[in-house]
């Protein structure tokens, strides 16, 4: 993230992202189905949904979903029922798992995988709701023992299809990137990478170690810390370095200044912040 183009391309292939703009046509060439507002609760930060009222309080971000006049959007894409799916001649639709797109004269399997993300322009914010990319979706429903990326929709990635979404409500404010969110995590390295964090990093003097994940404000870890850095590479921690690091030719150079891991008003399951902030080229 914070290396020039030329450098990065010695940590990151490709170091540019070969997706840029909104995707509308890109999602539907590669097999993908978007449903407007689908799963818009999920962009309700406030009572009835994640219960973030006092951390959006204190961060300046309003909770309410744009389906309620807040500025909280959600866009969901599955890669299923595309409009590109090949249908027999009584125009009935195959099975989930027995679904084909053409694309460039070669025939995909649609995979099933899902991105809901949420975009706020007001607060620089993008949220990472709810995932599950294509590689995994074949493995659970095709079948096969193995999966090879030839196979699977070259839009794949979370932070390129967050990208297209940034770009549909802020596209004249791309650098204005503040804050991204992985919410309601429950992938188990993650957990695990989240325990290990809080029972590891240095405490300042005076300072107590937290009995596991807190309510906000919760735990902060600046990036000099392992435990941030660990994080960071964690699986719902990857998607936030390739956004800034893939896009840094329209973003600008971007970096993480500190990780924060919480938990909501009410609920367990954790949640990490990511602070984004304006970098300077590494030399």
């Amino acid at each position: 993230m914070i290396r020039s183009e030329d450098q990065a391309a010695a940590y990151v292939t490709p170091v540019r992202s070969p997706w840029d703009g909104d995707l509308v046509q890109q999602f539907r060439t590669w097999g993908y189905r978007e449903i407007e507002n689908h799963r818009s609760e999920l962009c309700d930060f406030g009572p009835d949904q994640h219960n973030l009222k006092r951390a959006f309080t204190e961060l300046g971000i309003e909770t309410a979903s744009s389906v309620d006049g807040g500025p909280n959007h959600c866009y969901y894409v599955e890669h299923k029922y595309g409009p590109t799916v090949q249908r027999p001649p009584n125009g009935q639709w195959p099975d989930p798992n027995q679904q084909y797109y053409m694309v460039s004269n070669k025939r995909y399997r649609e995979t099933q995988a899902y991105s809901t993300i949420g975009i706020n322009p007001d607060a620089g914010t993008v949220y990472f709701l709810n995932r599950l990319s294509p590689a995994k979706a074949a493995l659970e429903n095709w079948g096969n023992p193995e999966v090879r990326k030839e196979w699977l929709p070259a839009l794949a990635s979370s932070s390129d299809h967050a990208w297209g979404f940034w770009n549909r409500v802020n596209a004249g404010n791309l650098g204005g990137i503040k804050k991204i969110f992985s919410c309601m995590i429950t992938n188990e390295i993650t957990l695990a990478l989240i325990n290990e964090a809080l029972r590891t990093y240095p405490l300042s003097p005076g300072e107590e170690r937290p009995n596991g994940v807190q309510k906000w404000p919760g735990t902060t870890f600046p990036m000099r810390y392992d435990a941030a850095q660990a994080l960071f590479g964690s699986p719902n921690g990857l998607g936030v370095g390739y956004f800034l690091a893939q896009h840094k030719h329209r973003l600008g150079n971007k970096s993480v200044e500190k990780i924060t891991v919480f938990r909501p008003d009410k609920g367990m399951m954790p949640y990490l912040l990511f602070w984004i902030e304006d970098a300077p080229l590494a030399t």
